[in-house]
Formats: structure tokens, C-alpha cells, sequence
């Protein structure tokens, strides 16, 4: 189970980080100052989510897999929210919108790496116990 982890593990972190720089680069881009506590929220939400899937996936939960699964697919959404924003702002034309396109579309390509990932593993998982 540790294995699924370490290959789960760079995926799950690259994520969270873009997940997060996005969000930060979308707060500055709608120069939203009392967005920062949603922020900080939204981001605390974000990786106690993160964390807690990947502890039951190295907990082998019966769950687990369906759970991270989830995650993804939550997390996806939130990158292409962010990019949706980026692109309604687009008469501002600054580098943070560049790079809040950028890492928004960088962080769909890695969850759908991490799905790809997750749901080989489980496949994996499912044949080694019967």
C-alpha cells in the first residue's frame, strides 16, 4: 500500500500546490480583498481533503480509492472555475493572468494524470485480492 502512495504522493502535492497558487492568483487577478479569508478557507478545505483521502488510501480503506477518485474530480473543477475566471478577465491582459491560465490548465492535465494513476492502482488492488 506504501507503493500506491509514493506513486500517488507527487501527483496528489503537484495538485494542491497549483490548486492553490490558482486560487491565490485569482483573488489578486478579481482584486477581491475580502476574499482572502474564503481563500484561506477554501485552501484549508482543500488540503485537509487531500489528506484525508490519501490516509485511507494508505490505511487500504474500503473506500479509499472511490474517495480520491472524488477528490479529483472536486479538485478538476475547481482549476477549470479558476480558469474560467482567468479568461473572463482577459481585458486586464497581465503575466498573473497568463500564469493563472497556465496553472490552471497544467493542474487539469495532472488530476487527470493522478485519476488515470489512482484507477490503475485500484484495478490493481481489486485482481491482488481475489
Amino acid at each position: 500500500m506504501k507503493t500506491k502512495l509514493k506513486k500517488l504522493l507527487p501527483l496528489m502535492l503537484g495538485s494542491w500546490f497549483l490548486f492553490v497558487a490558482t486560487n491565490l492568483g485569482v483573488t489578486v487577478l478579481t482584486s477581491n480583498a475580502t476574499a482572502i479569508r474564503p481563500m484561506i478557507n477554501t485552501v484549508a478545505f482543500a488540503l485537509v481533503l487531500y489528506v484525508w483521502s490519501a490516509f485511507n488510501v494508505l490505511r487500504n480503506r474500503r473506500h479509499a480509492v472511490g474517495l480520491m477518485e472524488f477528490v479529483i474530480i472536486v479538485y478538476a473543477f475547481g482549476f477549470v472555475s479558476s480558469l474560467v475566471t482567468a479568461v473572463s478577465n482577459l481585458g486586464q491582459a497581465t503575466g498573473l493572468l497568463s500564469l493563472v491560465i497556465v496553472g490552471s490548465l497544467v493542474g487539469i492535465g495532472v488530476n487527470l494524470l493522478w485519476f488515470k494513476t489512482c484507477s490503475q492502482l485500484s484495478k490493481v488492488t481489486v485482481k491482488s485480492t481475489h
